[in-house]
């Protein structure tokens, strides 16, 4: 009998160790998972050092907008000739003529559409 004692009693000690362990492994898991947590670190980062990534952001941003910064356009006017001088002259005089006929002639187009439309629904009531 003692052997068995010594034998069920061992099984205990390793069943214990065994769950011991295992809780071991779950806490060092769940450390390195937060050891190499990229949202974690950010948010202890900001924490412990507001300031500096505050004016380190503001630097990076002021670096980057010196670094992308297109070259500003430097406008030649060109001297205007005589021709598009009398062109644009022209029509400019012609715009409003131009309007007014442009409204009259969608004036007269709706006014089309809509008889057309009024025939097809008095043809389809009859």
């Amino acid at each position: 009998m003692g052997k068995k004692e010594q034998i069920a009693k061992r099984k205990q000690e390793l069943t214990a160790k065994l769950s011991e362990n295992r809780v071991l492994i779950n806490t060092g898991r769940n450390n390195v998972k937060q050891m190499l947590s990229v949202k974690k670190q950010l948010r202890n980062l900001v924490l412990r050092k507001p300031k500096a990534i505050f004016f380190g952001s503001v630097g990076a941003g002021l670096l980057a907008t010196l670094a992308l910064k297109r070259p500003k356009k430097t406008h030649k006017k060109k001297s205007s000739t005589i021709t598009m001088v009398l062109l644009r002259w022209v029509l400019s005089l012609m715009q409003p003529a131009a309007k007014t006929w442009l409204i009259n002639r969608a004036k007269i187009i709706l006014a089309q559409q809509l008889e057309t439309r009024r025939r097809s629904q008095t043809q389809t009531d009859l």
